[in-house]
């Protein structure tokens, strides 16, 4: 993965550097988090290994990186509020109310 852009992250430095942390427990095996393809080893680490502490450490790791992926599949969801209709999502971002006329949209709450 060429993309290092959640490095920038502090949140999840601190889950790659959890998951590095196991992977040298129970594998021997140091994982800096500056390889090219650290989430990819640590990835398959957690897919060969039998400690639940590692995949919920990994699990959290990608949830941090790609929280997109919880959102439901049909975005195209609208409701109603006060007789216009908005879409429930956008950007990732669930409908929350009307401020000043325009819609607001916030975090999906976790």
């Amino acid at each position: 993965m060429t993309d290092r852009h959640w490095l920038l992250n502090i949140n999840a430095v601190r889950a790659a550097q959890k998951c590095a942390r196991l992977v040298e427990l129970e594998f021997s095996t140091k994982m800096p988090l500056a390889r090219t393809d650290f989430l990819e080893k640590i990835a398959e680490c957690a897919a060969s290994s039998d400690s639940q502490a590692l995949k919920a450490a990994v699990k959290e790791l990608t949830d941090i990186i790609h929280p997109d992926q919880d959102l439901p599949e049909d975005n195209q969801e609208t409701l109603v509020h006060m007789g216009k209709t908005y879409p429930r999502w956008r950007d990732g971002k669930i409908f929350s109310g009307i401020y000043r006329g325009a819609p607001v949209y916030s975090e999906v709450p976790s």
